[in-house]
């Protein structure tokens, strides 16, 4: 038995290629030879390979589907407000202060979290040493009620008028000073 001769890459590429060109002009004759047949028998030029409607429907998918990702790229992009230059600069000149640094009760006492008080809201009871860590006005949104009868875009629909309702409730507060930046987008949150 001979022992196998070496193929190289470039040769199996080149091979490749004509044998594609082969095969494309094959295709290609025989679709001119399809049009000259059902031009000739009916005197007009009409699509007659089914590959090409296909090929045009695949098209459409594809478009469709890139459509639909670009839809939800947007979907979940995070929403924020943009701080006031006046902002920025508080901001810029407060990072710029030392760091003060208390002794370890003092700081204890600074991240201990209120206790829940009789009306089942935060206690806004504070010390000397500690400082109100939650507003009591703002709450934390949650997912309202629903049931398995309702259907996907209902259950959307109740969420998405919850959560507007809650950022009308917040800007009405006007906390822009005492709230941290918050997510605005609901579809992230």
């Amino acid at each position: 038995m001979r022992r196998k001769i070496a193929f190289s890459n470039k040769k199996k590429k080149a091979q490749l290629l004509e044998k594609r060109a082969r095969k494309r002009a094959d295709r290609e004759q025989e679709l001119d030879a399809e049009r000259r047949y059902y031009e000739e028998l009916e005197g007009i030029s009409r699509p007659v390979a089914k590959e090409e409607n296909e090929l045009k429907n695949q098209v459409k998918e594809l478009d469709h589907a890139k459509n639909a990702q670009s839809e939800n790229k947007n979907k979940l992009t995070s929403q924020f407000d943009k701080l006031t230059k006046d902002q920025l600069e508080a901001n810029k000149k407060r990072a710029m202060e030392p760091l003060k640094r208390g002794d370890s009760l003092s700081m204890k006492k600074l991240l201990e979290v209120p206790a829940l008080g009789e009306d089942g809201g935060w206690s806004n009871e504070n010390s000397d040493d500690q400082r109100v860590v939650f507003i009591p006005e703002v709450d934390i949104p949650v997912r309202p009620p629903w049931d398995y009868g309702m259907s996907r875009e209902q259950v959307e629909e109740n969420e998405q008028r919850y959560f507007t309702e809650w950022m009308k409730k917040i800007e009405a507060l006007k906390l822009d000073d005492k709230v941290s930046l918050f997510e605005k987008n609901i579809e992230v949150n």
